[in-house]
């Protein structure tokens, strides 16, 4: 899914992501510039006048979100050299995450699962996962959310996780709804079966 218009980089302001712990300069000074490389892209897909492949808003826009989808998971791999040795990394990269779900294109909600699903579960993840699967008719996508979802198993977000699937089941495209029908054993137990019968 392509993003929808122009994306502007307001809300995703790095200096409301917190101090980090600089107990290592080296690892501060690479999460320091990997998110400013993921601002100053944000930017790209608002000004449209990056050097990014200009023969079509297509080619712009596509070359814009692999160089995005990257940095990204050049990020991942910063956080979790980390062995969660630092909270307030745990803490930034949640942020970035929830912000990446919520994000209008499918590919780069991709990248924020896999982003997540090097985290330590949270319900704020866990919410905004729901909501960007919510906006959301790629069933590929559907696919990685739910094996996201199948971490929070038992805890306190069952509730949210069973009405998001009943939902699907329900008010999915074709493809997604049999997806969601395949995956949503797991979930399921004497307590919710009515819902999902319903």
């Amino acid at each position: 899914m392509a993003a929808r218009g122009p994306i502007g980089p307001s809300s995703f302001d790095i200096k409301t992501f917190g101090p980090l712990n600089k107990t290592n300069p080296k690892e501060t000074k690479e999460v320091h510039r990997s998110l400013r490389e993921m601002q100053r892209l944000l930017k790209c897909f608002e000004s449209e006048n990056c050097n990014f492949d200009q023969a079509t808003a297509q080619s712009y826009r596509t070359a814009l979100r692999e160089t995005l989808s990257n940095e990204i998971l050049n990020f991942q791999k910063i956080v979790e050299s980390n062995n969660f040795q630092d909270p307030s990394l745990i803490a930034k990269a949640s942020d970035v995450t929830k912000f990446f779900l919520s994000f209008p294109d499918d590919d780069i909600k991709d990248q924020a699962i896999s982003l997540a699903s090097s985290l330590p579960i949270s319900n704020e993840i866990c919410a905004t996962l729901i909501s960007g699967l919510s906006e959301s008719s790629s069933a590929p996508l559907y696919e990685k959310g739910i094996g996201e979802l199948k971490r929070y198993i038992g805890t306190s977000e069952k509730s949210r996780i069973d009405a998001f699937l009943v939902q699907s089941l329900v008010t999915g495209s074709g493809y997604v709804s049999k997806l969601v029908a395949r995956e949503s054993l797991p979930f399921i137990s004497s307590e919710n079966t009515p819902k999902f019968l319903e």
